[in-house]
């Protein structure tokens, strides 16, 4: 292996240590929601006056960002310093004071980064999280995570929080498991010898994801005003939706709020209120509320029975529904807002199980002439699907009266029938496709699926997923439309076939036109940085005129690295791609 070379040089294995942050993060993440894209770089501010030393360095230096978008970073702290609430606050002991100053400075770094990461060159499409820094040699270096899912999803944020802001209580999941990982990182550096740190030494990512859980779950707590109960909350609804009653799970809700709280009505009041963490006797009172009224809690304890009532103003941020769908499931919302579900203590990003713009983004790529109510109706459709516990198949395709007959014998066809999402319900409880045209017409139930055997199979994944992608890719072989919704065990989705997303036409030629201004004028290296990643990125919707200009591009971007650093990097020369059509572009709103 050839030697490397750092320009922007922080300590020697800088390259190894944000290698491991980025796969570890990318694990995280992955496990919170498939859909996220997960980006890490090291940040560090020089220490000193050192004029041989750079004062900015960057992990990897094409990161999209440039030193210079850094530089005001140390000024910016004093000036947010300067103006902090606690600026005047005084302890009387000495570890107060510390824990004040260290609460500024936190308050004050994390602000003047992100003032500069927000300001960057294209990259105001994504959500940046950074830890704080930490000595490592003559830098104080830091990690910086940006975040984009690939549906536009972010997770729903709480307004406000009623803690104080000593505690620092994420405000959503997405939130929550970001800190946590980025004090992994903190925790990875502040050792005696940070200059020999090579890679992550914090905890798994299941330990990260339930314990972001466990911090997301304080917002109750804070909000009800309950400090008995704080910390506890989380495993309390893991134990509860692990246990049975007379053989049935954990079925039914609970509501946590303040006393007296306006948008709840009791119905029945405990004269001794029962300790949440007594998960049996909780457990028996959950039977009471899947018969329409809800468990009343303070976070606490169980307090008593009652509904939701009235027009809750979301702002305030003080009620909550824990709801228990099964064995060791639950959910936690807030007003009409799903802040995350819960599956064997793990969290996950809560959205909906099928995208309803990926779900119009098919058809008009593969049915463009189906109507956006047809479009919308077949959605009601597929979500009802979305709630078979069991998991099911549902197969959307113009032929489907045609495919119904050609099989037949391994599937049971039924008189030409409208679904519903009643009907729906029960057809798909057992194994099997469901068969249904453009039309919302039911024409076959438990099919078993044929098709060609393809070179994109997942033996990781389960029998429905890659029979319905073989079925799919023989179908395509025909020239035949046809859509596939995989529905999990676990409530989770996939449509397919897998399609690249839409996109602006507008962007496309925004980056055309930016290629066009920097080939004219002088070469700014690192914005070429950037915009390369971008369109290696986006390759699929480039035109063959545009390829050819990206090509041009490269070619002049690596002549000026070249004599700039004294090295070039090998790209993959861009080609349009075949499949490439005007359907993947957005509407215009």
């Amino acid at each position: 292996m050839g030697r490397h070379t750092i320009d922007l040089f922080m300590w020697g294995y800088q390259a190894h240590f944000r290698a491991s942050l980025q796969i570890r993060a990318e694990w995280t993440f992955g496990k919170l929601d498939p859909g996220f894209e997960v980006e890490v770089f090291l940040l560090g501010l020089l220490r000193g006056e050192d004029k041989t030393l750079h004062p900015v360095c960057l992990e990897p230096e094409e990161c999209g960002f440039s030193p210079s978008d850094f530089l005001s970073v140390r000024a910016d702290v004093a000036s947010y310093l300067a103006l902090d609430g606690e600026r005047n606050l005084i302890s009387t002991t000495e570890a107060g004071d510390d824990a004040i100053r260290g609460r500024r400075n936190f308050r004050a770094v994390r602000a003047a980064v992100l003032k500069a990461l927000q300001g960057g060159f294209e990259r105001r499409d994504r959500s940046y999280f950074f830890s704080g820094f930490a000595p490592v040699d003559q830098y104080d270096v830091g990690v910086v995570l940006s975040l984009k899912h690939k549906d536009g999803l972010e997770g729903y944020r709480l307004p406000k929080s009623h803690a104080d802001d000593r505690f620092r209580v994420p405000l959503s999941i997405v939130e929550a498991v970001a800190e946590e990982f980025l004090q992994g990182c903190l925790e990875s550096l502040h050792v005696p010898q940070p200059t020999l740190v090579t890679d992550w030494r914090g905890h798994r990512e299941e330990e990260i994801l339930r314990q972001a859980a466990n911090r997301l779950m304080e917002l109750p707590n804070f909000a009800a005003g309950s400090f008995e109960g704080l910390y506890g909350l989380f495993s309390a609804c893991n134990f509860i939706s692990s246990l049975t009653y007379e053989g049935g799970e954990s079925v039914g809700s609970m509501i946590v709020a303040p006393a007296e709280h306006p948008n709840v009505r009791s119905t029945l009041q405990l004269v001794n209120p029962v300790r949440l963490q007594k998960y049996r006797a909780t457990r028996k009172l959950l039977e009471i509320a899947t018969r329409g009224d809800s468990i009343i809690s303070d976070g606490a304890h169980v307090t008593g029975f009652g509904k939701m009532v009235g027009n809750y103003d979301q702002a305030r941020s003080d009620l909550f529904l824990i709801r228990f769908s099964g064995h060791h499931q639950w959910e936690l919302l807030h007003g009409d807002h799903l802040m995350m579900r819960v599956r064997q203590e793990l969290p996950r990003l809560a959205v909906p199980p099928i995208n309803r713009a990926d779900f119009f983004s098919r058809f008009k790529v593969l049915i463009p002439d189906l109507s956006r109510v047809k479009v919308g109706s077949l959605f009601d459709l597929a979500l009802s699907a979305c709630s078979q516990r069991s998991g099911t198949i549902l197969v959307i395709t113009p032929s489907a009266k045609d495919e119904a007959r050609r099989l037949a014998a391994q599937g049971t066809m039924i008189v030409p029938t409208v679904a519903s999402s009643s009907m729906l319900d029960s057809v798909t409880s057992i194994d099997g496709a469901v068969l249904l045209d453009v039309d919302g017409v039911c024409h076959a139930i438990g099919v078993i699926l044929d098709g060609l055997a393809v070179e994109n199979g997942d033996s990781g994944r389960g029998a429905r997923y890659n029979s319905t992608l073989r079925y799919i890719a023989a179908m395509r072989e025909k020239g035949i439309a046809c859509i596939g919704i995989v529905v999990s065990e676990d409530g989770t989705a996939e449509i397919m076939p897998r399609l690249p997303r839409q996109i602006s036409r507008d962007l496309v030629v925004q980056k055309e036109s930016e290629m066009d201004q920097m080939l004219g004028t002088s070469f700014d290296l690192e914005k070429g940085f950037g915009l390369i990643k971008w369109l290696d990125e986006n390759r699929f919707y480039l035109s063959e005129i545009a390829c050819d200009k990206a090509n041009r591009f490269c070619v002049k971007h690596n002549e000026e690295l070249w004599k700039d650093r004294g090295m070039q990097i090998h790209r993959v020369e861009f080609k349009r791609d075949p499949e490439m059509s005007d359907a993947f572009f957005a509407e215009t709103p």
